[in-house]
């Protein structure tokens, strides 16, 4: 269902993101490589819902997992017991149960709980906010604040299927230093599975990356929906990508 959102201003998007697809756990991210033109503004989400029936999560049978997928209508197994889904169409594929790629390589997805904010995103090892950061949309957002390095967007209230939160944009800075971080990654948060039993690292994979992330309440308990694109993709993947998003259903 399209996220209601109480501004329809246009957002100028100058900078990319794509997910960091070993996310799930430490490893080498890619090489950065050279940065290409800014893409096109994605335009924000619209100010009506979506009336187009969707399958929701309690009907979707299939899990997302691991590999391709075929069009159609996939649950998050990395979220159960909440049961979310999402519709995708053809050139897609699973990581793990939690993020979503597309074969263009621009474009992605992921859906999980953030655990600890690291104070600094390079050196993050035994490094996280304390006190910790609160468990609320606002909570994250004000901590997403606390980086003016990395260009956060003022949040704007959202809607996604009926459940309240906040939406907010971040990036990595274009001066970043992958290779003077721990471990080579440039770490933001770590994150959880929905009964907080799987945990890993968010972690990017280039500098200039951005993050467009949906903080969710879902009955007191924070949902994350990071939405990625790089600055090649074409207005029409842009489409593709917010279609996905607007697709998700969500039911405790």
């Amino acid at each position: 269902m399209r996220p209601t959102h109480t501004s329809t201003a246009p957002r100028a998007i100058a900078i990319w993101v794509i997910l960091a697809a070993a996310g799930c756990t430490a490893g080498s991210p890619a090489s950065p490589a050279a940065l290409p033109a800014a893409s096109p503004a994605l335009p924000p989400p619209a100010s009506t819902l979506d009336s187009t029936p969707k399958e929701s999560a309690k009907t979707a049978n299939r899990l997302m997992g691991d590999g391709s997928l075929a069009a159609g209508t996939y649950r998050v197994g990395f979220l159960l017991p909440l049961d979310v889904a999402f519709t995708v169409g053809s050139g897609w594929r699973a990581f793990e149960d939690w993020a979503l790629l597309n074969a263009n390589n621009r474009t992605a997805v992921s859906f999980y709980r953030v655990v600890d904010v690291f104070a600094d995103p390079c050196h993050w090892k035994a490094n996280a906010i304390r006190p910790a950061v609160g468990p609320t949309p606002a909570d994250l957002v004000a901590a997403m604040a606390r980086f003016p390095e990395r260009s956060p967007t003022p949040s704007e209230p959202v809607t996604l299927d009926g459940w309240p939160g906040l939406v907010s944009e971040w990036s990595v800075p274009l001066d970043a230093r992958f290779a003077a971080c721990d471990d080579g990654l440039y770490t933001s948060w770590s994150k959880s599975n929905w009964p907080a039993s799987d945990f890993g690292l968010r972690f990017h994979q280039a500098p200039g990356q951005v993050d467009r992330i949906y903080a969710l309440d879902i009955d007191g308990t924070r949902l994350v929906i990071d939405e990625n694109w790089t600055p090649g993709t074409t207005a029409a993947e842009l489409d593709e990508l917010r279609a996905v998003v607007e697709s998700v259903t969500l039911t405790r």
